[in-house]
C-alpha cells in the first residue's frame, strides 16, 4: 500500500472543516507530521490520535476523526457553553467482591467516598479502553480485561452502583453495543484494569 507525503496546511483545514459544529475546539487543533505517512491529530478538550495517512485509508481516518471528536467533546462542548455539569449517570456493576473491597480500602487511604473512586478509574479506563481498541485486536483486549476482572472473583460477586460523567457513560454505551458486552461488563474491565494500571505503577 503506497503513501502519501500530506499536506499539513491542507490536512489541518480538512480536519477543522469536519468539526466545524465544535468551532471553538476546532480552533486548537493541530496536525503535525510524525514521519512518512503518518501524522498526529491533536485538539484541546480531546487529546491525540496517531493517524496512518495512505491513499486508501486517507478519507476513512478523515471520517473516523470527525466521529471521535463528537463523540468525546459533545458532552463536554454543552458543558463549557452553558457553564454547568452534566449529570451523572448510574450503572449497576456486577464485579469481584475482592475489587470493591480493595476500592474501598483505597478510598479509606485517601479519605474519600467509594464513589470517587469508582468514577476517577472509570474516566481514565474508557480513555485506555479506547485508545487499546485503536491500536489492538478486540479480542485480544476483552480476553485481557476479563481475564483481569474474574481475577478478583475470589470471594463471589457483589454489585454497586456506580456513577460515572454523561459523557464517559454515553461512551460505554457506544463500545457496549458495538462490541456486544453488556454495559456492566464494560464498566467493570474499565474500572479494573485502570486500578491494576495505578498499582502497578
Amino acid at each position: 500500500m503506497s503513501t502519501i507525503s500530506p499536506d499539513i496546511a491542507t490536512l489541518e483545514k480538512s480536519f477543522r472543516d469536519r468539526a466545524q459544529e465544535l468551532a471553538h475546539i476546532a480552533k486548537t487543533l493541530r496536525v503535525t507530521e510524525v514521519n512518512a505517512g503518518k501524522v498526529l491529530i491533536t485538539a484541546q478538550g480531546v487529546g491525540s490520535r496517531e493517524v496512518s495517512l495512505t491513499k486508501i485509508d486517507m478519507d476513512v481516518e478523515l471520517a473516523r476523526f470527525a466521529d471521535l471528536l463528537h463523540q468525546k467533546v459533545a458532552a463536554h462542548v454543552l458543558e463549557l457553553r452553558s457553564g454547568t455539569k452534566q449529570p451523572a449517570k448510574t450503572i449497576g456493576v456486577w464485579a469481584g467482591a475482592d475489587l470493591w473491597s480493595a476500592l474501598e480500602q483505597r478510598a479509606t487511604a485517601e479519605r474519600v467516598k467509594p464513589a470517587q473512586i469508582y468514577r476517577d478509574l472509570m474516566k481514565h479506563g474508557v480513555q485506555q479502553l479506547d485508545a487499546r481498541l485503536d491500536k489492538e485486536s478486540s479480542n485480544k483486549v476483552f480476553a485481557e480485561m476479563s481475564a483481569l476482572l474474574d481475577s478478583f472473583v475470589g470471594a463471589g460477586k457483589a454489585q454497586k452502583m456506580v456513577r460515572i460523567d454523561k459523557n464517559f457513560y454515553n461512551r460505554a454505551v457506544f463500545i457496549a453495543k458495538e462490541f456486544g458486552r453488556s454495559l456492566s461488563e464494560i464498566t467493570g474491565m474499565c474500572i479494573v484494569c485502570a486500578f491494576d494500571q495505578q498499582i502497578r505503577r
